[in-house]
């Protein structure tokens, strides 16, 4: 890779982080007060959800793109606040759930 390229890699990273960063603050403005009762929920694995993702899927497309949207989620997830990495797996849910969403066709070199 040439310096040109690092320099280039190394802007996009850090444009993504900025973005994910107001993203953030954005979200906790809107949802700054976390409930008085926190009544924990059940723990599951990625892969569990995944599974169930899958089952719902409205057809063969959306599951086709469901591990790599998954794989987003997942990846981001560590960065953000537990209620967002919720509200990122009910949209989640819902694109693949949705019978008119169309993903078209999926990247060459896509592992799905």
């Amino acid at each position: 890779m040439t310096p040109a390229n690092d320099h280039s890699v190394t802007s996009q990273a850090l444009s993504e982080a900025l973005w994910m960063r107001s993203e953030i603050d954005r979200f906790q403005k809107d949802f700054e007060r976390a409930p008085a009762t926190r009544t924990p929920m059940p723990i599951w694995s990625w892969e569990q959800l995944e599974r169930q993702l899958s089952s719902l899927a409205s057809g063969p497309a959306t599951q086709a793109i469901l591990p790599e949207l998954m794989s987003a989620v997942r990846k981001q997830s560590r960065w953000l606040p537990p209620e967002m990495v919720l509200r990122e797996v009910l949209c989640a849910a819902y694109a693949v759930m949705d019978g008119d969403f169309s993903p078209g066709p999926l990247p060459e070199g896509s592992t799905s």
